[in-house]
């Protein structure tokens, strides 16, 4: 992983701003700069089909 992944992955950016790593403008140029792959994404349920019926009985 470059250290740019690093800086701006999300589970470490507050840190990283915090820190003076990066700025918040920075940031956010970087989500700019991403691709939107919203149509690649698929739609999924961690539920059976039947799952709704047995939390229904009780």
């Amino acid at each position: 992983m470059h250290m740019e992944e690093f800086l701006f992955d999300k589970r470490l950016v507050e840190r990283n701003i915090r820190a003076g790593l990066i700025t918040r403008e920075e940031y956010e140029a970087h989500l700019a700069k991403l691709a939107d792959v919203t149509d690649k994404g698929e739609a999924f349920s961690i539920f059976d089909d039947d799952s709704d019926d047995q939390h229904s009985r009780g």
